[in-house]
């Protein structure tokens, strides 16, 4: 999750069909019984990242276009030579922003789950911290 952030962060203009499948696959078997959590807490935490997932994923939707078989880029630099420059770069500006904040929102979600992971199962998400 670290990897695809700090990535997401850094080129937000694209994202690979593949790693859009992954968030999907994940979200689909999340909802699965034998994945549910019983705890509370728990399951609230990891339902805030499904949700952050969820938003990423609509907002990718709406903001990127195919750009090739596998991958996406945003429409804003798909599209930079049919419109004028000042506007596009406000669309763009307005895109890279709207990914930005979501691919934040998903981390920031998934700290706090990781966190409440680590604070009941310290020997199981020794790899999940940073560093």
């Amino acid at each position: 999750m670290q990897d695809w952030v700090s990535y997401r962060l850094n080129i937000p203009q694209y994202e690979e069909r593949e790693t859009l499948d992954m968030l999907r696959s994940y979200l689909k078997l999340s909802y699965l019984p034998e994945n549910q959590f019983k705890d509370d807490k728990l399951s609230s935490r990891h339902n805030e990242v499904l949700v952050a997932m969820q938003n990423y994923i609509r907002i990718s939707a709406n903001v990127r276009i195919p750009d090739g078989a596998e991958r996406f880029v945003i429409s804003a630099k798909a599209n930079s030579e049919r419109i004028g420059y000042k506007e596009n770069d406000e669309i763009y500006d307005r895109q890279v922003s709207a990914i930005t904040e979501s691919v934040r929102a998903v981390w920031s979600s998934w700290e706090i789950y990781v966190q409440e992971l680590r604070s009941r199962y310290p020997e199981i998400v020794v790899s999940a911290s940073p560093g």
